[in-house]
């Protein structure tokens, strides 16, 4: 499954979603921001950056920006998300920008119900940067960070904002790093450590991912001609054969099964 990228929590000064959920399940995603999940109860286990770790009952992560990352419940469970931008924890930011924790989870039981319900309630910009330093404390006195490779995210999310961007036109991986002045040799092998798959691929499942968001959505009047289209394939022969590839089915299965579900 491809990691989809998220330019809603770009790192823009005091960015803040805070949420509580019940069997949270949220596939390979990343974005520009921090993210604090905290488990309440039950269990969770998150993936990041392809190693898995479980979650119980008061223990906490923290995601750091660029960071692939999916969020499965195993059994059940209630936990808490929240995502901010760097601008709350400035001085950390800048002594780690390039840092990564070696060990993301650690036990938080004596401070989670007070630090999630200041998160939740509303309150005043320092309240919330002395929770986000409290959680960043105890994170550091359990764990060394080391270095990542730099800026490689930051470049990816740079990629998948220009495919977003001209997802309806010709696109290759060459044209991309031109674009962004890189060396393809390096973005090529980069994407295809990352996704394990090739660039081709990727925006292939890309591309029927929106065709399917274009189906779901019903203010959306466009028939399959358009879709293919807006969707930068230049034949409805090769929009539904890639379809039936990556999906299972066909797009009008498709349609016509999420038009039953809805009744």
């Amino acid at each position: 499954m491809i990691a989809a990228y998220e330019p809603q929590r770009a790192d823009r000064p005091d960015y803040l979603f805070f949420r509580r959920q019940t069997n949270q399940r949220t596939p390979l995603h990343f974005h520009a921001c921090y993210e604090y999940l905290c488990c309440t109860q039950g269990m969770l286990r998150i993936q990041i950056d392809g190693k898995a770790y479980d979650l119980k009952a008061g223990e906490a992560a923290v995601i750091f920006p660029y960071q692939i990352h999916s969020v499965v419940t195993l059994g059940s469970s209630k936990n808490v998300v929240c995502v901010f931008s760097s601008s709350f924890i400035a001085g950390f930011f800048e002594t780690h920008k390039h840092r990564v924790a070696h060990m993301p989870v650690f036990d938080f039981s004596k401070y989670a119900a007070a630090v999630n319900d200041c998160l939740e309630r509303e309150g005043n910009r320092y309240r919330k940067k002395a929770c986000f330093y409290w959680i960043l404390s105890e994170l550091a006195d359990r764990t060394k960070f080391e270095t990542r490779h730099a800026d490689s995210r930051e470049l990816l999310a740079k990629v998948l904002e220009y495919v977003n961007d001209n997802l309806a036109y010709d696109l290759s991986l060459k044209q991309i790093a031109a674009e962004l002045h890189v060396s393809y040799n390096y973005l090529s092998s980069l994407f295809n450590r990352t996704f394990n798959m090739r660039f081709s691929a990727f925006l292939n499942e890309l591309r029927i991912s929106m065709a399917q968001r274009f189906m779901c959505n019903p203010s959306e009047d466009k028939n399959v001609s358009e879709i293919a289209a807006a969707c930068g394939y230049a034949s409805i022969r090769s929009f539904n054969r890639n379809f039936l590839a990556v999906a299972g089915q066909t797009p009008s299965a498709f349609r016509r099964q999420r038009q039953e579900e809805k009744h």
